[in-house]
Formats: structure tokens, C-alpha cells, sequence
């Protein structure tokens, strides 16, 4: 016995000492586990630069990650770049089937508390609470950026809950999204803050733009690649980029990051021509097949490609669309690529800040997209 007992009492510390550390190899306090912001068991949606494997970054607007945890509440550190010094982001938390809840950064680092937590902090001042009632057990978390690259990256540092576990989605379906401001979702949500009080980025909302909804609607992934005021070979707003010059960047709006493509869609849609306005029509439709060469050669895998008109568009420019856009699809057919169409919106949404579609009238834009879809 005497040789016994050390051997049950070592094994018995062993296995309390190894109690407290989690799968990813940090260790845990409270029966809590904490993972680093670029963990295995978090998801990526939408371009993303893994250049700081622990703390990966996001400038597209609708870009997300998503992972799943158990227990009534779950912490998330976010780093928010904060443009021009004072400029935060909107994030969108979508947890379960509950509403979504939509939050403004408030400081460089942020922690968000999500669910119901009796923990006491030392400082309060970067603390974001979300209250919100959470049973005991699995929960799928989404956060999705609301605002797009020029309004700065946003960066998750550390995630804390009881468990956390890596979510699968329950498709591969892919769709990305080509557009400017309003694949963006900007100008959409004016609900929060007054006209007198506005400053650019506050009206964005992409998680409930037509893009994700139409992704939700088909129970597909999403991935926005968007700019506000961008064209195909014009941009408004004395804008020196047009999407042909920036789609293989992560940082849409200052050209920079080379973009390697990991996200590989399955049906891509293009909406492009508002900010263009009309223009002479050779022009416009050399370069728009130039560009959809460009976009199969980067998504080889591609199986179908859609051109939108613009769900915003004044009646000259639609008329003008429904000229050029047909042109578009049979020259690219005529070079082997079939499974290509265009679709024009039934009408115009101007409802929104700056005549953009308002939230509501996004969801209108995505049944219209969805059951044309779901016809192909």
C-alpha cells in the first residue's frame, strides 16, 4: 500500500491539472475556455487576411466568422481600427433564431458580453453587454461586420464561454456578391440616427442588404465584394478605383492585400452600372466582358454568373441596361461560358438615405433575386 497511494494520489493531480485546459491548448479558469480570435474551431466567411494567424482581420462589409458554444453566455474580443480616429463600426450578432442585434464599436479593443454573465469587470469602459436570455447548452453565433472597408477592419482577439466548438454550416452552397454601395446595404437603416446627426457609414446595414438575404433565402454563404460608389469603368465621387482594378484585393476601397481566392463560389452575381450612369456602349460592354473573364479566371470553379440591373436605377439607365447587358451575355456565351444570364428588377427602391433602398426594401430585392434563382 505503501507504494499504492503516491501512485493514486500522482495520477489523481494529473488529472485535476489537466481538467482546466482545453482543446486548443490555453488553459481555462472558472470552467471557462478561451481560444485566440483565429482558433480552427472559428469560421471565416468573406475575404479575410490570416496574416496575424491569431487575430485574423475583415474590411468587407457582410464579412463574418461564426463558431458555436454552450453555456448562458460567451465573450468576444474584438479590436475595432477606428478610421480618421473616431469613425467605429457596426457589428450585427445573430445568435440561434433569436433577432439580431446590431452594435456600434465604442472603443479600439471592445468585449462584448453576450447572454447573461455574473462576472464583475475592473474596467467597464470598452464592456458592450448584450442581454439577452440563454438556456444551458449549444448556441451558434454569427458576428457580421454592417459597414465595408473604408470604415476599417475589425479583428477578433479572444473568444471565452463555457465550451466553444467550431459550427458547420449546413451547406457548401457558395454566392458572392459583386455590386457597389448597394450590394454594401449602405443608406439602408436610417432608423437609428437623424439626418442632422449623420455621418458616412452610420445608414449601412449589409446582414440585411439583398445579398445576405438572398443567401439565407437559399440556405447558402455569402461573400459581399463591394464599394460604395465604385463603377465598372466610371466611379462617382471622385473615386480613382473601379472594380476591375480592385476585385483581387481584401482591402476593396484602398487597393491594397492581395486577395488569394479561398472563397470559391458557386454562383456569382454582378451589379454593376448605377454609378457608371450611361455610357457609350462599346466602352461599357468591352470592359464588363473583359472584367467576367477576369472573374471566371479567378473562380474556375464557377457554375453560373448573374448580371443584375440596378434595383436603384432611374428610368434612362434602366432603358439603357436592358440594351447593353444582353450584348454582355452572348458575347461571353459565344466564348464558351453558358451558364451566364442577366436580370432586371421589376421596379426601383429609392426608400432609403440618398434614395438607396431602405432595409425593408432589401428583403424585396432579395425575393425578386431568390425566385429568380430558384427558375434557373
Amino acid at each position: 500500500m505503501k507504494r499504492i497511494f503516491p501512485l493514486i494520489l500522482s495520477l489523481s493531480l494529473f488529472a485535476c491539472n489537466n481538467s482546466n485546459t482545453n482543446t486548443t491548448g490555453n488553459v481555462a479558469t472558472d470552467s471557462t475556455q478561451t481560444v485566440k480570435g483565429g482558433s480552427e474551431l472559428i469560421t471565416f466567411v468573406g475575404r479575410t487576411d490570416y496574416s496575424n494567424a491569431d487575430a485574423p482581420k475583415q474590411w468587407a462589409a457582410g464579412a463574418y466568422f461564426t463558431f458555436a458554444f454552450t453555456g448562458e453566455y460567451c465573450e468576444i474580443v474584438l479590436n475595432d481600427e477606428v478610421v480618421w480616429g473616431k469613425n467605429h463600426n457596426i457589428m450585427e450578432i445573430a445568435i440561434d433564431n433569436n433577432p439580431t442585434v446590431k452594435i456600434r464599436c465604442k472603443d479600439k479593443v471592445n468585449r462584448f458580453v453576450i447572454g447573461t454573465s455574473s462576472k464583475n469587470y475592473a474596467d467597464t469602459a470598452n464592456v458592450i453587454k448584450v442581454d439577452m436570455k440563454l438556456s444551458n447548452a449549444e448556441h451558434h453565433v454569427t458576428i457580421c461586420r454592417d459597414q465595408e472597408t473604408a470604415m476599417g477592419f475589425t479583428q477578433p482577439v479572444e473568444i471565452t464561454a463555457a465550451k466553444i466548438t467550431k459550427w458547420t454550416p449546413e451547406t457548401s452552397q457558395k454566392i458572392e456578391f459583386i455590386g457597389n454601395s448597394i450590394t454594401c446595404g449602405a443608406e439602408s437603416d436610417t432608423a437609428d440616427v437623424s439626418i442632422k446627426d449623420y455621418q458616412w457609414g452610420d445608414w449601412h446595414r449589409a446582414y440585411y442588404g439583398y445579398g445576405p438575404r438572398t443567401a439565407r433565402n437559399l440556405n447558402a454563404q455569402y461573400s459581399l465584394v463591394s464599394v460604395s460608389g465604385i463603377g465598372l469603368i466610371h466611379s462617382c465621387c471622385d473615386m480613382e478605383i473601379t472594380m476591375p482594378q480592385v476585385y483581387d484585393k481584401i482591402q476593396l476601397r484602398d487597393n491594397k492585400n492581395e486577395y488569394d481566392f479561398s472563397y470559391k463560389p458557386d454562383l456569382i452575381t454582378i451589379c454593376l452600372g448605377e454609378n457608371d450612369g450611361v455610357q457609350n456602349d462599346k466602352k461599357f460592354t468591352t470592359a464588363y466582358i473583359d472584367f467576367i473573364k477576369t472573374v471566371i479566371e479567378k473562380n474556375p470553379q464557377v457554375k453560373r454568373i448573374i448580371l443584375l440591373s440596378s434595383p436603384m436605377a432611374s428610368p434612362q439607365l434602366k432603358t439603357w441596361m436592358q440594351k447593353v447587358l444582353p450584348q454582355v451575355v452572348e458575347k461571353i456565351k459565344a466564348d464558351g461560358f453558358a451558364n451566364i444570364s442577366y436580370y432586371m428588377f421589376s421596379k426601383s427602391w429609392n426608400e432609403g438615405g440618398m434614395s438607396h433602398p431602405s432595409v425593408e426594401q432589401h428583403e424585396e430585392i432579395a425575393n425578386e433575386l431568390t425566385e429568380y434563382i430558384k427558375s434557373l
